[in-house]
């Protein structure tokens, strides 16, 4: 077998607990699933010591898109966390329930695994901002990279986008390899000013189709894309540049 992913350094000296997963998270999980592959974002308010508030996500089996699903309330969201910085969390959104298990690197900020049957996706935790989101939590040239599908073909997209603060995307450039073909598109677009939970929607729009996509920022400098056009999928970040 192969596998891939990252490491990163833990930096608690006196151990983990329920505070270390405290306020506005922002996750993506993607992997497969059976006879294909899923993309989930989304965000949740974590209280510090165990329990899931408000939170949303998207997700994108197969290029079928879930949109802005708000976690259950008739379902109990919960956390734990281990002095070792392993933790679990559970919560209910679209009728599905989710259950995820996670390792800590510092406050907020995690590996993550789905460990529901027949999902073997993974991803990341990281801490959202504390202030309030706007339109000008987009600002700046941002580099974007997706992986994902195009029909049954697979799909990367890496490139730029230039967001003005007030909801348009003025300039960009794309460069789309679908099973091996490349093609080069520039874009302009637009995006929605955000939700409470950091979540946007961002459309761009090259010569040949247009791409809409779930954005869930995680401060100015980054944010969590997950495609949601019917017949594709796509999940990846946004990086901000200058």
């Amino acid at each position: 077998g192969a596998a891939t992913g990252a490491t990163t350094q833990q930096f608690s000296n006196s151990g983990f607990d329920a505070t270390s997963l405290s306020g506005n998270i922002a996750f993506l999980l993607t992997g497969p699933v059976p006879n294909g592959t899923i993309a989930t974002a989304g965000s949740f308010s974590a209280n510090g010591s165990g329990q899931i508030g408000a939170g949303v996500l998207d997700e994108n089996v197969n290029g079928v898109a879930t949109l802005n699903q708000p976690f259950s309330s008739a379902v109990p969201s919960t956390y734990t966390v281990a002095a070792n910085g392993r933790g679990t969390a559970t919560f209910t959104a679209a009728s599905h329930p989710y259950s995820l298990v996670f390792y800590l690197s510092g406050p907020g900020t995690a590996v993550v695994q789905e460990i529901d049957s027949g999902r073997t996706s993974n991803g990341s935790f990281l801490q959202q901002q504390s202030t309030a989101f706007s339109l000008t939590s987009i600002k700046g040239s941002y580099a974007v990279q997706t992986t994902g599908l195009s029909s049954t073909s697979a799909q990367t997209i890496t490139g730029q986008v230039s967001a003005d603060g007030a909801g348009a995307i003025s300039s960009g450039n794309l460069d789309i390899d679908t099973a091996g073909t490349p093609v080069s598109e520039s874009v302009t677009g637009t995006y929605s000013a955000p939700a409470v939970t950091g979540r946007a929607t961002l459309t761009l729009n090259p010569s040949t189709d247009n791409r809409n996509f779930a954005v869930y920022i995680v401060n100015s400098t980054q944010a969590f894309v997950v495609g949601i056009d019917a017949g594709r999928l796509a999940s990846g970040a946004m990086y901000l540049r200058f």
